[in-house]
């Protein structure tokens, strides 16, 4: 099934449509790509909502899940656009996990992912950045779940990807918060 998304208040007519396959009747597959301004970050939020609403999320997961790809998405606005004209938006559930991934085609690994991140220091341009990173990584480990990086070599396409349970141990909807929990981000 294919879906284009229309938003005529915000100028958008997609050039690429949304694809929407059903893998099981537990395991589904979203993706879209949306351009790197920021004025697209909404949409980019509408489609998750509407995606994450359709495959019956609780509402509280679903402003976790939004928070996410508000967050990353709008890291590639700021830090990726020149390089990447888009950010690709993958959603999928794994036996019961959000597994939210969004991609650029820069080469910058934001310092919160790298291996072996330098201590910041003021004045060295590096201050202040990686706050959402903090704040999405925040969310998956309260989640019980997890963030991670992966550069592809041959392309160099970067993804960032979060795992979020939707659902507990008992199969119930997730109570998915942000809890605070401090915890490094996985680099594969």
């Amino acid at each position: 099934m294919i879906l284009a998304l229309q938003f005529p208040s915000l100028g958008v007519e997609p050039s690429r449509g949304e694809r929407i396959v059903m893998l099981t009747d537990t395991e589904r597959c979203h993706d879209l790509q949306v351009p790197s301004v920021a004025r697209f970050v909404p949409l980019a939020r509408h489609a998750v909502r509407n995606v994450l609403r359709e495959w019956e999320a609780a509402p509280e997961f679903i402003d976790v899940a939004l928070l996410v790809v508000s967050e990353l998405v709008t890291n590639v606005v700021r830090h990726a656009a020149v390089r990447s004209p888009e950010a690709s938006i993958s959603l999928r559930t794994e036996k019961g996990v959000l597994v939210l991934a969004v991609s650029d085609t820069h080469p910058y690994v934001p310092v919160p992912l790298q291996a072996a991140a330098p201590h910041r220091q003021e004045g060295d341009g590096s201050l202040g950045l990686g706050l959402g990173l903090r704040i999405v990584q925040n969310l998956a480990n309260g989640c019980g779940g997890s963030l991670h990086m992966v550069r592809d070599q041959d392309t160099g396409v970067k993804t960032i990807t979060a795992r979020l349970p939707m659902t507990d141990a008992l199969g119930e909807h997730s109570t998915c918060v942000a809890r605070g929990h401090a915890g490094g981000v996985q680099q594969r």
